[in-house]
Order: structure tokens, then sequence, then C-alpha cells
């Protein structure tokens, strides 16, 4: 019976201990999270196939400038005034500079509605995100218990054990690997 009574309370005191502990690490874990959402950006699977889509597109673009007959004739009289600036004066330099600039802002201005479409698409893919980053938020307040989560750029300090950026691409990625990047040339 003795022999009994110290194994149970040993079972008891490793109990007790345990309890303890998982208290301990309960009282420790933060309530409340933080999301670095500019490293999502930087990481998240869906984040970079939208950012490369842009960038391919963007490309696209400024490959078609680099091709226009009024752009290369543009830079072409920019480099010879250039070369020009100290041989001439100054108020003939700033007249001519002016003018290569209102051409610039023109061609700038034929080019702009495609950057812009450009943008709009890589806004309409991370809209259609919207559904797996809510999933994802809510995976990862389940995943480490923070009751609430913050953007990180909102938060004047947090400790490392808050940040639970890495959690959430995690989950994110779990939902979404690449995203719906429409063409950019059938918008308006």
């Amino acid at each position: 019976m003795k022999k009994n009574n110290k194994t149970i309370t040993a079972i008891v005191g490793v109990a007790t201990v345990a309890l303890l502990a998982y208290g301990a690490y309960k009282v420790t874990r933060p309530q409340v999270g933080i999301i670095n959402f500019q490293t999502v950006q930087q990481t998240a699977k869906a984040y970079v196939a939208a950012a490369e889509q842009q960038k391919k597109y963007d490309e696209q673009i400024q490959a078609i400038i680099m091709k226009d007959k009024d752009f290369i004739q543009l830079e072409a009289e920019g480099k010879k005034l250039a070369e020009q600036q100290k041989t001439m004066p100054k108020e003939e330099f700033e007249h001519k500079s002016n003018a290569l600039q209102q051409r610039a802002l023109k061609i700038n201005e034929r080019y702009r509605a495609s950057f812009e479409r450009n943008a709009m698409a890589s806004q309409l893919a991370l809209k259609a995100l919207e559904k797996q980053i809510a999933e994802a938020i809510e995976a990862t307040s389940q995943r480490t218990g923070a009751k609430v989560l913050l953007p990180v750029n909102t938060i004047l300090y947090a400790s490392e054990k808050a940040d639970f950026t890495k959690v959430f691409v995690e989950e994110l990625d779990k939902r979404a690997q690449t995203v719906n990047y429409p063409d950019p040339v059938t918008l308006q």
C-alpha cells in the first residue's frame, strides 16, 4: 500500500508540474499577434506570383516604349543637348530642355493608361485573394492562440513571440499558390 501511495504521489506530482508548466506556457503565449504584411507580400506565393505578372506586363509596355520612334528621337536629342550644355547659353539650354520635357510628358501620357490598366489588374488579382486571406487569418489565430491579429505597422512594440507572419504566410500558401491575374489589355 505504501508503494502504491508513493507511486500515486509521484504521478500527482508529475501531473502538477505538467499543469504548472502548461499554465506558465499558456500565460506567456501572446493573446495579441502581429503580421508584417510587407514580408507577406515578399514571401507568400500568391503575392510573389502577382508581382511577377505585374513586372512582366510592365516590361512589355517598356519594351514598346523603347521602340517608339518619338521616344528614340527624344532620347537622342536629350543626349545631344546634354553634350552641348557647357557650350550653350544658359537661357537657350533651359528653353530646349523645357521643350524636351514637354515632349517627354506627351509620350508618357500616351502610355500612362497602359501602366494604369496593369496596376488595376494587379489590384483585381489581389482582391480575388480576400477570401483566402481571411481564412488564413482565422487559421493563424487558431494555430497560435492569438485572440487579436494586427498589422505590424500599427504597433509601437511587440516581442518576437507575437510575430505570426511566418505562420500566416504558411496558412496563406496552403490556400493560394498563385493568383488569377487578368490581362490588363482587356481592362477599361
